[in-house]
């Protein structure tokens, strides 16, 4: 709960901070206490980044932001682009790893809707084991 006080009417009135979307078009950064929208971030590494088929942030829950990058891509490619798109950023929306999947996103793989959106769940879920291997080798 956050407590606000309005000036105008001087009352004061309890509301919850912003949500985390269950469609995860919001990702929570807990350590910070941080709500960011993945979607802006995305778009602009795609612009960067022409080869890649999907760009995914990751981070729910987490102290920080990753990538998963899906696509026939170099990994100089992804380090130019976040060169590029990070200083732009404050510091709690920059992304500090990435992983290249080289799998392709399809509504019959699960991981897209029928409509082209991600699946940010499921994705989490099928690559569990390259998300967490991102988050130790910053810590390491």
């Amino acid at each position: 709960m956050v407590r606000t006080f309005s000036r105008a009417t001087g009352t004061a009135r309890k509301r919850l901070p912003a949500p985390c979307k269950a469609d995860g078009s919001t990702l929570a950064i807990r350590a910070k206490s941080t709500f960011v929208a993945p979607e802006p971030i995305e778009e602009k590494l795609a612009r960067l980044l022409p080869a890649a088929q999907q760009v995914v942030v990751l981070g729910n829950g987490r102290g920080y932001l990753c990538i998963l990058v899906t696509g026939e891509l170099e990994s100089a490619a992804v380090q130019a682009a976040l060169g590029a798109v990070n200083p732009e950023l404050p510091h709690y929306r920059q992304i500090r790893n990435y992983t290249i999947v080289r799998d392709e996103f399809t509504p019959e793989s699960g991981l897209l809707t029928a409509n082209g959106k991600i699946r940010r769940d499921a994705i989490n879920a099928r690559y569990a084991s390259e998300i967490d291997a991102m988050y130790e080798a910053r810590r390491g």
